[in-house]
């Protein structure tokens, strides 16, 4: 028994002693800040070099420390080499109290720190004042006011418009740090005593300052504008430049709008200055008129306007009539064959004709066609037979001008192999599979395959491939579900079949 209890004693001991040399080697690693230790001053977008000593075996992490703090982590997982070479943020915030602090990333208390705080400078600044508004002013709703502030910081900076500490608005997104900002009041601010103005770093939002104390907001004056001219009676042309004219005691800017026969047409200008006078230049395109007014109306208070004693007229202009003359009820046009579109017009710029079906749009004649009262319209294969086609012509710069035929015409097929009836067309020569189909479509023939359309519903086409093949596999993935028409050349010989995508 003596001999067992000496021999755990001795084992015990043994291990005693093997865990602690294991742990005093543990113990005694280290690490050890050399530079930057106290006193450097370095510079925001150089690179410096820090560096230490320490006999550990893992990676270690560097970080930024400010008055104590972690401010930044320079490296995350750096070899232990001795040293590593730091570029400094250029935006980095000026100081005096920066330190360096590296551990070991396997155990943290393995760590040294600067011995004493170094200075980073020439950085994005860390002060910034609000010099005015500052507290007491009184401002004018829709005047201009200068806001000024010092700072020491780069990049551009936000302002803000407080109203009892709340933000009210944003009166700059990203203004130069120029130290001033013409800030132009909005004419519809709320009148208040208790404005203030904030104004942000961008580039570190920490960094801000608030006036000191509250400033006044106060409505525009004045009780009257009279407009004098064009005040009844004058004709301008379309595309010339005219002074519109008027009296006005009101603070802040004015709205002028156009009016024809009372109701308003166009906003003429929305945020003008109250200069008693302002260039005009009409429109080229404005529709030709003897029932035009100008109403002019102050921007803060609306109740202060006035219109022209009487109208005045307006010509030269983009016209107002337009007319269908053919197809204007009664025709017969036949697929295949070119007509002509014709209509009457006083209005300038180009038309867009259309081609109604039952009153519903089924294709586009032209999008954009010149106004010169015709157009040659080669009525295409794929519309379909019937008698209830109209034409509906349109003016580009005015949509709300435009004339229907005023009765249906016809379109007729030409034959059976140039035209898309409600049926299949038939070719003993030419098979086309699967139908309904889904992805693709095999076009096989006796002959060579020439060229292959398909149009959808509308008359538009939407798929064309040219082949010298005797089979063609069509890729109609892309198509939606519906109803399509596949016009096949081969040889002299034009088939048109129906299909159904599913």
């Amino acid at each position: 028994m003596k001999t067992i209890s000496h021999v755990k004693i001795f084992l015990t001991v043994f291990l005693l002693m093997f865990v602690m040399s294991g742990f005093n080697s543990v113990q005694a690693a280290t690490v050890s800040v050399t530079s930057p230790n106290g006193g450097e001053l370095w510079t925001a977008g150089t690179t410096n070099t820090i560096t230490w000593t320490s006999d550990v075996t893992t990676k270690l992490k560097i970080v930024l420390l400010k008055n104590g703090v972690q401010y930044s982590v320079i490296a995350a997982f750096v070899t232990n080499t001795g040293s590593f070479n730091w570029i400094i943020p250029a935006a980095i915030i000026n100081g005096t109290n920066y330190s360096v602090k590296i551990y070991s990333c396997i155990n943290t208390t393995i760590t040294d720190e600067s011995d004493a705080n170094f200075t980073i400078s020439g950085g994005s600044g860390s002060t910034l004042a609000v010099v005015s508004p500052n507290g007491g002013e009184t401002y004018t709703a829709g005047t201009t006011n200068t806001i000024t502030w010092t700072s020491d910081v780069i990049g551009n900076v936000r302002i803000l418009l407080m109203k009892n500490g709340i933000q009210k608005a944003l009166i700059a997104s990203a203004a130069p740090n120029t130290g001033s900002f013409a800030w132009l009041i909005p004419a519809g601010m709320l009148a208040g005593t208790d404005y203030t103005v904030k104004v942000i770093s961008i580039s570190n939002p920490t960094i801000s300052d608030l006036s000191n104390a509250t400033f006044s907001i106060i409505a525009g004056g004045g009780t009257m504008v009279t407009l004098t001219s064009p005040n009844g009676g004058e004709i301008w042309t379309a595309g010339t430049t005219n002074l519109i004219t008027w009296n006005s005691d009101v603070t802040g800017n004015l709205r002028i709008v156009l009016l024809k026969n009372g109701i308003q047409y166009s906003v003429i200008a929305g945020f003008l200055p109250n200069t008693g006078s302002y260039s005009w230049t009409l429109p080229a395109t404005i529709i030709n008129g003897t029932d035009y007014s100008v109403k002019i109306s102050s921007c803060i208070n609306t109740t202060i306007s006035d219109i022209s004693d009487s109208t005045f007229s307006i010509t030269g202009g983009s016209g107002s009539t337009l007319a269908v003359v053919s197809p204007n009820g009664g025709e017969t046009y036949t697929v295949g064959t070119t007509n002509t579109i014709t209509w009457t017009s006083d209005i300038v710029g180009n038309v867009r004709i259309l081609l109604l079906k039952n009153g519903v749009q089924r294709c586009l004649i032209a999008s954009s066609a010149a106004n010169s009262g015709s157009f040659d319209w080669m009525i295409p294969s794929c519309v379909l037979a019937g008698t209830d086609y109209a034409v509906k012509i349109v003016s580009v710069s005015n949509p709300s001008i435009f004339d229907i035929s005023d009765l249906t015409f016809s379109i007729i097929l030409s034959g059976a192999k140039s035209a898309i009836a409600n049926e299949e067309l038939s070719n003993s020569e030419l098979t086309i599979y699967p139908n309904p189909a889904i992805d693709y479509l095999t076009i096989a023939s006796n002959s060579a395959i020439g060229h292959i359309m398909v149009f959808n519903s509308l008359g538009q086409i939407v798929l064309n491939s040219n082949t010298q093949t005797n089979q063609f596999q069509l890729n109609i993935n892309d198509l939606t579900q519906g109803i399509y028409y596949v016009r096949i050349d081969n040889e002299g010989t034009t088939t048109t079949r129906k299909i159904l995508k599913q």
